[in-house]
Order: structure tokens, then C-alpha cells, then sequence
């Protein structure tokens, strides 16, 4: 829980050479992050896009309430890839990425006497090499939209021949639609903002390794912050998503539980909210919203070979 802010920079035509140029950036209770990115819709003056991108980032999880044992994660990454719009707002990219991340337990809140059997699973310090395709279609009017629909398909994976020391597939589907609902009292481009929008976004994520040691801890979907595509938390308000194990402070039979959050590796959720403008020449809104989401836990590491370990 807790407020998000949000900034993004747009710069299109950056210096009249036709390139995009902006820079985001996001800070939370939980998460602070930034991203510079380049795009050159008109490569070569064909139908590719050229884009790249550069990011870093820092989560304390420490800062949640809900889970004594969370995870801090540092990264520093960037992407390089090629696009090819086909016209009638469907596009097709590829990209390859490659990130510096640290994870690690939080320890501020652990003792000597507390036996903690996932606690290796929190850490891990490596290079995360990956290759991904997306295909998108995008009818949306503007940059800040007040109609049409935005989906995408992403497919991610991470191996150790291309240099990861991490191995992993995804599955990413998003789907927004943004309908004005008072259109025909401002048909016009220039009063968009003083339209009113109903908006939903639908948005499924499944991440399965191929290794023993399964997905790792901080790749795995938490609903606290899913990424540069939605920055704030899949059910605002509720907090961590997935599963957790609960094991004894101490070797006391009365002893507290602690609480171990794993996350989960198959993510759902839907988020509907009526936005209406309150100030309009400054972009100020107003919003009523509708999440529904959970996380899912279907890797057999997690679901078989730890249960009879239990407390």
C-alpha cells in the first residue's frame, strides 16, 4: 500500500530528427526506479523501429508491513531492438536485454534462533540474459488516451548459452481498452481532456524454469509492482500476492511463526476505473476504480517437495 508517484518525460521529435526520446521514473514505499529511452519510429526512413533502452532501480520489500522476511533487489540494465510496423496499428518486435541484479534477504528483522530454510532462496547476484518477442496492437489516440485499446503478447527467455546465469521462459498478456464515455460533447482531438474515460486493463503473467532450483525469488510476481508497463500494484491496496510458508521463530513448540512470502509464478488480474477530469487544463483527474487480481503457485518445487516440511 501507500502512495506512487510517477514521472515520465516525453520528448517526440527530440532536436526535429523524428526520434522519441523520454525519461520515467517511479518511487513508492516499496520501489524507486528510472528508465531513459530511445526510439526511432522511421529507421532508415522503411517501416523498422529502432529503440534502446537503459534502467536501474532499487526495491526494499522491508518497507511492507504484511511479510517479516522480505527481499531488497538492486538492478542496472539496458535492451537494444528492432521492430516492424505492418500498418493498421499492428507492430511485431524483437529485443535482446541484458541486467546486473543483487537480491538479498532483509535481515533487520531475523535472529540467531530463527531457522530459516528458505533464506537462500532470497539471494542471488548475477547476470540475467534474455531475448524477447512482442507483438502489439495499438489504436490508441494519444499518449495520455482517451479511446481505443492497447494489447500486447510478450514472450521472454533467459538462458545460460546466451549468458544468464539465471533460466527462465514468460508469457506476458496485456489488454487495455479506454472508451470515452461523453465523446460526442467533445469530439474534438483538442478537448480530450475533458473527457470522460472508462478504462480496463486485463493482465496475465506465467514465468516457469526449467532448472531444480525453479523460478528465482525476485523474478517471481509479488502484485506490489509489476514493471514499466503498469508501475503500481495489481490490486491496489491489498498488498503482497502468492503464496507464503509459516515457520517457528525458535525451536520453542510455542513459539511465533514467521512468515516466508514466495510469490507465485502465475499472475491474474483485471483493473477497471472511471477517470473524470477535475482540472482540465493542468491534467488533473479524478478516478474510481475496481481491481480484482491473485497469484498462483503451480511450480512443483514449491508444490510437492516442501510440504511435508511444514510446521
Amino acid at each position: 500500500g501507500g502512495p506512487v508517484g510517477t514521472l515520465n518525460i516525453p520528448v517526440p521529435n527530440f532536436l526535429g530528427f523524428g526520434k522519441d526520446v523520454s525519461l520515467s521514473g517511479t518511487v513508492s514505499r516499496v520501489n524507486y526506479s528510472g528508465a531513459l529511452s530511445y526510439r526511432d519510429n522511421f529507421f532508415f526512413d522503411t517501416n523498422l523501429r529502432f529503440f534502446a533502452n537503459v534502467s536501474a532501480g532499487y526495491s526494499n520489500l522491508s518497507q511492507s508491513q504484511a511479510f517479516s522476511i522480505p527481499q531488497r533487489k538492486t538492478f542496472y540494465g539496458g535492451e537494444l531492438g528492432l521492430g516492424y510496423y505492418f500498418g493498421h496499428n499492428l507492430s511485431l518486435t524483437g529485443s535482446y536485454g541484458l541486467s546486473w541484479i543483487k537480491a538479498e534477504p532483509s535481515f533487520s528483522t531475523l535472529t540467531t534462533t530463527t531457522p530459516n530454510p528458505f533464506l537462500s532462496e532470497y539471494n542471488r547476484t548475477g547476470l540475467t540474459s534474455r531475448i524477447t518477442l512482442n507483438l502489439i496492437y495499438d489504436s490508441r489516440d494519444s499518449m495520455f488516451p482517451t479511446s481505443g485499446m492497447y494489447h500486447t503478447l510478450k514472450l521472454e527467455l533467459a538462458d545460460q548459452y546466451i549468458g544468464s546465469s539465471v533460466n527462465y521462459f514468460s508469457l506476458l498478456s496485456i489488454f487495455k481498452f479506454y472508451v470515452p464515455l461523453n465523446k460526442r460533447q467533445f469530439p474534438l482531438a483538442q478537448d480530450r481532456d475533458k473527457r470522460v474515460v472508462w478504462r480496463t486493463k486485463i493482465y496475465n503473467e506465467f514465468i516457469v524454469s526449467r532448472s531444480s532450483s525453479g523460478v528465482p525469488m525476485d523474478l517471481r510476481s509479488t502484485g506490489l509492482d509489476y514493471g514499466a508497463n503498469f508501475p503500481e500494484p495489481l490490486v491496489r491496496g491489498a498488498g503482497w500476492l502468492g503464496s507464503q510458508f509459516y515457520f517457528p521463530n525458535s525451536l520453542d513448540a510455542a513459539a511465533t511463526k514467521q512468515t516466508y512470502p514466495i510469490g507465485a509464478n502465475w499472475l491474474v488480474g483485471i483493473n477497471t476505473e472511471l477517470a473524470f477530469p477535475i482540472i482540465p487544463k493542468i491534467g488533473l483527474e479524478g478516478f474510481v476504480f475496481l481491481d480484482v487480481g491473485n497469484g498462483f503457485n503451480i511450480e512443483s518445487k514449491w508444490c510437492n517437495s516442501l510440504q511435508g516440511s511444514l510446521a
